[in-house]
């Protein structure tokens, strides 16, 4: 395994050794824009977890390898301090009943036949879905917004990339969209832009917003700037 290799972050890193159905996996992850790197036995996948810097953000085994078994796989997995936070789904052709997949803290079995691509592909983008709700990106519409980087995206093109208080502000609006977000709570919001400075009381806070609005609308161009709108006690945003 290459240095680069190590230190690269995969999506889904998947455990087996049939290469028709590797092969098939690869195909419709990859179709949906996500990375996937294929190992063929147990003690491969050993080797990786126990080498690489980042850790895949979903992990898919199969359930019968020619080394090991893929439920204790999981039970390593999952008894590991440094690995345990890492998502399962189990993919196989084995009988196994979902109860006894769900003890050994996987979160899907899915059957390898006819159907499979659809759920298959529908489990693993729930798992990464919620893991990006979980450090705070917010989709409304095609707005994106991601804390890493405070970055903006607008339908996957990125678009900006905000201060603080801005993009605490964005995030406020995004989040309660299209529910208007009170003054108050906007005004707060941009003043974290400058947390060390004394709010001037001399400044109105209506008088705050509207420049802070004004110049936020601008960064973020007229496609989003223009689905901010005003409200009698706040301001809102308007999905697409």
């Amino acid at each position: 395994m290459t240095e680069a290799e190590i230190k690269r972050r995969i999506d889904v890193l998947h455990v087996e050794d049939d290469d028709a159905w590797a092969g098939l996996v690869k195909h419709w992850l990859a179709s949906r824009n996500l990375s996937v790197r294929r190992l063929r036995s147990a003690k491969e996948m050993r080797e990786h977890l126990s080498t690489c810097c980042t850790l895949p953000r979903c992990l898919l085994l199969d359930l019968t390898l020619k080394d090991g078994d893929g439920l204790t796989l999981c039970d390593y997995v999952k008894s590991s301090p440094r690995l345990q936070s890492l998502p399962i789904v189990i993919l196989t052709g084995r009988a196994i009943h979902a109860t006894d997949v769900l003890k050994r803290l996987a979160l899907y079995r899915v059957e390898k036949g006819t159907k499979t691509e659809d759920e298959l592909v529908a489990a693993i983008v729930s798992i990464l879905t919620q893991q990006e709700r979980d450090r705070g990106v917010i989709d409304a519409g095609d707005l994106r917004v991601d804390p890493i980087g405070n970055k903006v995206f607008l339908a996957g093109n990125e678009i900006a990339s905000l201060h603080p208080g801005p993009f605490t502000a964005l995030c406020a609006l995004a989040r309660s969209a299209p529910i208007p977000v009170e003054d108050h709570v906007l005004y707060q919001a941009f003043l974290t832009r400058h947390p060390y400075h004394t709010p001037d009381h001399d400044l109105a806070v209506s008088q705050v917003l509207r420049n802070n609005i004004s110049q936020l609308r601008r960064v973020l161009g007229k496609t989003i700037g223009d689905r901010i709108e005003r409200a009698e006690m706040g301001y809102f945003y308007i999905p697409h």
